[in-house]
């Protein structure tokens, strides 16, 4: 196909494809972690496994489901998938290691994702292409992930350890040699439960933080950073802690790689076309809410009109 007739999509889309026909299946490099728990996004998360990641990068796949309903509602070719009953004692975290401990000695790297990739996250043609091309050429001790950052001046600090930059793990990834440093832990449970203890005080829900650190985590959690914020109240601190706890393990797997020697590698910072391409999408993503916003007010307005 000629390549001016191509779109962003379409284009993206052959990369994608001829990446997994150009690996081969013997040599594959990494194993998969999907950690499910809602039905319909672990049925789309199966899907975008099956169609980004080929045999030629992923040999085994493991399935935790954190939610044992999970295991007759999905639609899963078993012959492809491991399954593993979840704890969710630490949500995505917990199941990862769980996870983890089903592959045994890492072999190869590891592939992890939670079951929100393609539906609250949506992960577009873009950064699959991007991923896919910093997983073929990887080396050395490495956490690829998609990098976030504060804006401005600030001062993150978890127990004392500094960082500015962290992966999203709705989907990341950690080579083989880096899980060897991380001696195959993502992180501390005892750790993460000290740093947020939780409760109904806000203002003590999180511990051994910076101010600026916390106030940005109270903002995700109670004020409406996080899709489904809330402010606190008794029915609803379990599951807020659950999240804050999540959070702290994300930000401080980040910080503890370059302590222990693991590059931090963000796919867009190589793959500097599929980072424009997912510009472009996500702005006509927000132009076309900011449309239909702007349709609902104004019939809502001419509705109002005619009574």
């Amino acid at each position: 196909m000629d390549p001016r007739n191509q779109t962003p999509i379409s284009f993206v889309t052959r990369r994608i494809d001829q990446a997994n026909k150009d690996m081969d299946p013997r040599r594959a490099r990494f194993d998969l972690v999907l950690v499910g728990y809602r039905t319909a996004d672990t049925q789309a998360a199966l899907r975008f496994c099956a169609k980004v990641f080929g045999r030629g990068l992923v040999r085994r796949r493991v399935l935790v489901l954190n939610r044992a309903e999970l295991a007759s509602e999905l639609d899963l070719d078993r012959s492809m998938w491991e399954v593993v009953l979840g704890t969710n004692t630490h949500g995505e975290f917990s199941g990862w290691q769980e996870g983890l401990a089903r592959l045994g000695e890492p072999e190869r790297g590891v592939i992890f994702m939670n079951d929100t990739v393609t539906t609250h996250r949506r992960f577009t043609h873009a950064r699959a292409a991007a991923l896919l091309g910093t997983l073929r050429s990887l080396d050395g001790p490495a956490l690829v992930g998609f990098l976030d950052r504060g804006k401005g001046v600030y001062d993150y600090r978890i127990a004392g350890v500094r960082f500015d930059a962290w992966a999203s793990t709705y989907c990341f990834a950690l080579s083989r040699s880096a899980l060897a440093l991380l001696d195959n832990k993502l992180f501390e449970p005892e750790f993460v439960d000290r740093v947020v203890p939780g409760g109904l005080d806000e203002s003590t829900f999180f511990s051994e933080v910076s101010p600026d650190l916390e106030r940005v985590l109270r903002f995700v959690l109670f004020e409406g950073g996080w899709y489904r914020a809330q402010r606190l109240t008794p029915e609803n601190t379990a599951q807020l802690r659950l999240k804050g706890r999540c959070i702290v393990a994300e930000l401080f797997l980040s910080a503890r790689c370059p302590q222990l020697g693991i590059d931090l590698r963000d796919p867009f910072s190589t793959h500097r076309l599929y980072r424009r391409l997912d510009n472009v999408r996500r702005h006509a993503r927000r132009a076309l809410g900011n449309f239909k916003r702007l349709a609902r007010a104004s019939s809502a307005l001419r509705l109002g009109n005619t009574l």
